[in-house]
C-alpha cells in the first residue's frame, strides 16, 4: 500500500511540474492577490497583509505544505495599485517557489463601482529534493540533473470589475510561460475567472456566494463553489465544494478591524480519503490604515477579493 501511495504522489508531482504550478488554497479569498494583479490596492484605505499555511492531506509522508504572503496598497495620487506575493509551495521531493510584484490602475466607472487593470512581473523556481529519491544507480545522472535549481521570468495579467455589492474578474497566471533548457520543466499559462456577489439579509446578516474557476492544459477545468454567510461583519462561517472531489469547511473573525484570522478543513472524498485525514489551513491578517486617510470617501466599503467586509 505504500508503494501505491508513493506512486500516487509522484503522479501528483509530475502534475504539479507540468501543469497546476501555482498552489490551490481553499481561503483563495481573503488572498486573491494571489491569482489576480488587479486586486492591488483594491482597499484604497488600507495596507493589506495576509499570511497562509496549508498542509494538505494530513497522515501521508511527504504530502504537499504551501505558504504563502502578500501585501499591497493603493497610491490615491495616482489611482494605482502596488503589491507583493511571496509563495513556497512543497510536494513530495519537488519545491516550487516565487516572487512576484504587481501594479494595478484604478478605474472609477460610477460612483459605486471600478474598474482595475493588473499587471505582475516576477521569478519562478522549481527545485527537486534527490535526498527524498531512492534508485537503483548511485550517482544517477537524470537524478543528479533533476536537482539542480530552475529559474524562470514570470508575469501574469489580470482585470477586476468590483463595486461593494459584487466582483468580476479574469486572470492569467504564467502569462509568458517558458521552458529551462536541457530539461521538461516548462511554466504552464493558467487561466481563471472569480466572482461574487454580497447579499444582505438583514442589518446584521450577509451571504456571499462566490465562484473560482481553473483552467491550464492539459488538465480539465476545475471549480471551487463557495458560499460564506457574515455576522455583523465580525464572523463568518462558510463551506465550498472542489470539482476536484473535495468539500471544504471554513470559519473566521475579525478583531478591531484590523486582524483577520481564518481555518479551513477540506474533506477528501477522492481515492485519498482513506489515508489522510483531511486539510488543514491556517490564515491571519492585518490591515494598517493609511494616515491621513478618511476611511469613508469613495465606495462605501471596497474589497480584499470578494465585496464583503474584508
Amino acid at each position: 500500500m505504500k508503494k501505491v501511495l508513493f506512486i500516487f504522489l509522484l503522479a501528483v508531482v509530475a502534475h504539479k511540474s507540468y501543469s497546476q504550478q501555482i498552489p490551490v488554497i481553499s481561503q483563495y479569498m481573503f488572498n486573491t492577490l494571489t491569482l489576480n494583479p488587479a486586486i492591488a490596492g483594491i482597499k484604497d484605505e488600507k495596507i493589506v497583509t495576509r499570511l497562509q499555511n496549508r498542509n494538505q492531506w494530513v497522515g501521508i509522508e511527504n504530502a504537499p505544505v504551501t505558504q504563502l504572503g502578500s501585501i499591497h496598497g493603493f497610491i490615491e495620487k495616482w489611482n494605482v495599485g502596488l503589491g507583493a506575493v511571496v509563495f513556497n509551495d512543497v510536494a513530495g521531493p519537488l519545491r516550487q517557489t516565487g516572487v512576484q510584484t504587481s501594479y494595478a490602475y484604478h478605474i472609477r466607472t460610477s460612483p459605486e463601482s471600478k474598474m482595475s487593470l493588473g499587471l505582475q512581473l516576477g521569478l519562478f523556481q522549481q527545485r527537486i529534493n534527490t535526498s527524498l529519491l531512492t534508485t537503483d544507480m548511485p550517482n544517477d545522472e537524470a537524478v543528479n540533473k533533476a536537482g539542480e535549481s530552475h529559474i524562470l521570468p514570470d508575469a501574469s495579467f489580470g482585470a477586476l470589475y468590483y463595486s461593494y455589492k459584487y466582483y468580476l474578474g479574469f486572470s492569467i497566471p504564467h502569462l509568458i510561460g517558458g521552458n529551462v533548457s536541457n530539461t521538461n520543466f516548462k511554466l504552464s499559462r493558467h487561466y481563471y475567472i472569480l466572482g461574487g456577489y454580497l447579499f444582505d439579509v438583514s442589518d446584521e446578516i450577509q451571504v456571499e456566494p462566490s465562484v473560482l474557476l481553473r483552467a491550464v492544459a492539459p488538465t480539465p477545468l476545475s471549480a471551487d463553489i463557495n458560499a460564506k454567510v457574515i455576522y455583523k461583519e465580525v464572523f463568518w462561517v462558510g463551506g465550498s465544494y472542489r470539482t476536484s472531489k473535495e468539500m471544504v469547511m471554513m470559519a473566521g473573525f475579525r478583531v478591531a478591524e484590523k486582524f483577520y484570522f481564518g481555518y479551513s478543513y477540506d474533506i477528501t472524498f477522492n481515492p485519498l480519503r482513506e489515508y489522510t485525514k483531511g486539510s488543514h489551513e491556517l490564515m491571519i491578517g492585518f490591515d494598517i490604515d493609511k494616515p491621513g486617510r478618511d476611511n469613508k470617501k469613495g465606495i462605501k466599503r471596497t474589497l480584499d477579493a470578494a465585496p464583503a467586509f474584508l
